[in-house]
């Protein structure tokens, strides 16, 4: 079948039928493992290290990081390898703090114990601004899919995007939680060998070998900041495009909101088999993550190496090129990692949406979310999967907006994680202060990534996190004032009227 990309072989054809009946058959086999609605919520409580910590890593990553990271080291260099290690420095305090503390709550969802805290409003918007958080990333993720996979294979985007949603929806109504992270053991695996095999043949195709390959590389910057030494790399200038600074301060706010206030990664910690396992999951996640991204790079620099002419084309439709090269099977592999990316993504970010609406916005789902009282929700995850694809149609008309798309994608899980720190700690906090603070800090980072756009990339999650947290700070304080006002004014009224009947 041609297209405006490549062509898809008979092998190509072959690889993608395997993988969609694999992944399809993993569903069939959860649903017949299921035996109640908990197993469907959170797959049993019984998910082991290792399952848990791939599923976690996979159900990060999609089309985006598959190419982003990649395109990033071709158009300037490997200052993006800085977040690599952050991986590991972000395990610790949420492997130490995070996870012991939502393995204590109740029920399956990461926010029912806001509303034991406070009350169900506070409940209800940490709930919404994850919604609004992952069917934004869940839309950009599939139309990005959609664009790089129709590049390379030749099919519509909209074709490509309406199969993974399809199939998405099957297997997750189908075999709940507990398929979302076997198909995400499976998608691991299928990521790893599609990035090794491209990486085979970035080697293959250059007649100098891996050596000369990377004489290439050097020759063109793209082993900089590291060689030749970028001094900048080193300072604070807020508005380099990465720093040392920003990628380890802000890698870490955004990873951090990641792991400790998205409901698709909290269920993984409530779905683990003990505590220790979770733990011991989030570690696997780290290092299977740093591995990957390592590969990637080494992805973007090869490629970069081997097909950058200088002449100013943008990095990714040079990726592209270099992915549509390669011949049959090996598009086909390519095709289906990045299918496998994003499928990990879509069928995690479903699912947890779909356990948020019924059981944070469902009373019937009683206050902690207990998974005995709630159904199956098979409509929601359905119109989840439409609300995806119609979100995903028209990003492909915002032209220069995608970027800006990207940026406040990144930066909108700061609030989020913001109100949920701020909960914890509790001292001085008021309901009305969190849920004020939680939505003009949303909103006002969205509005901070579309007007300030000279500042470092991982910078905007910092500065997010910061101001929810001072705003939540404030509308608390002004909430005491007035309950404090309140309070002096019942007791004049009462003094008063006891004074009068005297």
């Amino acid at each position: 079948m041609q297209g405006e990309g490549g062509t898809l072989g008979v092998i190509d054809y072959l690889i993608f039928i395997v993988y969609v009946g694999m992944v399809i058959a993993c569903g069939l086999l959860a649903r017949r493992r299921e035996r109640d609605a908990e197993d469907f919520y959170l797959a049993g409580r019984r998910v082991s290290a290792f399952a848990m910590g791939l599923s976690v890593m996979v159900t990060l990553f999609n089309a985006i990081n598959f190419s982003a990271f990649p395109a990033e080291v071709i158009g300037h260099g490997l200052y993006v390898l800085i977040s690599v290690p952050v991986f590991l420095i972000v395990a610790w305090p949420v492997a130490r703090w995070i996870i012991p503390f939502f393995r204590k709550q109740s029920g399956i969802s990461g926010y029912a114990w806001l509303e034991d805290r406070f009350n169900s409003e506070v409940r209800r918007t940490a709930a919404g601004l994850f919604l609004l958080w992952r069917m934004a990333w869940m839309a950009t993720a599939l139309y990005a899919l959609g664009r790089i996979v129709g590049a390379i294979t030749g099919l519509p985007p909209a074709l490509i995007m309406f199969i993974t949603v399809t199939v998405s929806v099957l297997y997750i109504s189908w075999g709940g939680l507990l398929a979302v992270i076997w198909t995400d053991v499976l998608q691991f695996c299928v990521l790893l060998g599609a990035v090794v095999f491209a990486l085979v043949f970035a080697v293959m195709q250059f007649e100098a070998g891996l050596s000369g390959l990377l004489e290439e590389s050097l020759s063109k910057g793209l082993l900089q900041p590291w060689l030749p030494n970028d001094p900048a790399f080193w300072g604070w200038d807020p508005t380099m495009r990465i720093s040392f600074w920003s990628g380890v301060i802000g890698t870490f706010v955004a990873f951090f909101a990641r792991y400790g206030a998205d409901q698709m990664i909290l269920q993984r910690y409530l779905s683990a088999k003990s505590l220790k396992a979770a733990q011991q999951g989030i570690w696997i996640n780290a290092w299977a993550a740093a591995f990957v991204l390592l590969l990637l790079a080494l992805l973007g620099l090869f490629a970069g190496g081997l097909i950058d002419d200088g002449t100013g084309v943008p990095p990714a439709v040079l990726l592209g090129r270099f992915f549509s090269s390669m011949p049959p099977g090996f598009a086909g592999l390519v095709s289906a990692g990045m299918l496998a990316a994003t499928m990990s993504s879509l069928d995690s970010g479903m699912h947890a949406c779909s356990v948020t609406v019924a059981s944070d916005f469902n009373r019937t789902g009683g206050g902690g979310g207990n998974a005995g009282r709630l159904q199956r929700p098979v409509g929601l995850i359905v119109l989840m999967g439409v609300l995806v694809y119609l979100l995903a149609l028209p990003l492909g008309y915002l032209g220069g907006l995608f970027e800006i798309v990207n940026k406040v994608i990144n930066g909108l899980g700061s609030p989020l994680l913001a109100m949920v720190l701020v909960a914890m700690w509790r001292r001085g906090i008021t309901a009305r202060g969190l849920v004020a603070g939680g939505i003009c800090g949303f909103l006002a980072g969205a509005l901070l990534v579309v007007f300030v756009t000279n500042l470092a990339l991982h910078y905007y999650a910092v500065v997010n996190l910061l101001l929810t947290i001072a705003l939540c700070l404030v509308f608390s304080g002004f909430d005491r004032l007035r309950q404090c006002y309140a309070r002096i004014s019942s007791a004049t009224a009462i003094s008063g009227q006891v004074n009068g009947e005297s």
